[in-house]
């Protein structure tokens, strides 16, 4: 696996929505990281993702699981 140059891991919207701005299309987004770690183990992850945005916690990134999990 390789190295990201930057990790952020906001507690806003806002400032994740700002990271996501300044990086561009260099960003990943981890939302679990299920699907990125398989990615990158694979070798399959494209070499300009560099920029690595955590959104675990983000508050109201919960509520939207949680309002999914009432409708299961």
């Amino acid at each position: 696996m390789r190295d990201f140059d930057t990790y952020l891991a906001p507690e806003s919207v806002e400032d994740a929505l700002a990271f996501l701005k300044e990086k561009g299309t260099a960003a990943c987004v981890l939302a679990g990281g299920t699907d990125l770690m398989v990615r990158m183990s694979a070798g399959v992850l494209p070499e300009e993702k560099r920029a690595l945005l955590s959104v675990h916690k983000l508050s109201r990134m919960r509520t939207i699981g949680e309002a999914v999990a009432r409708l299961i």
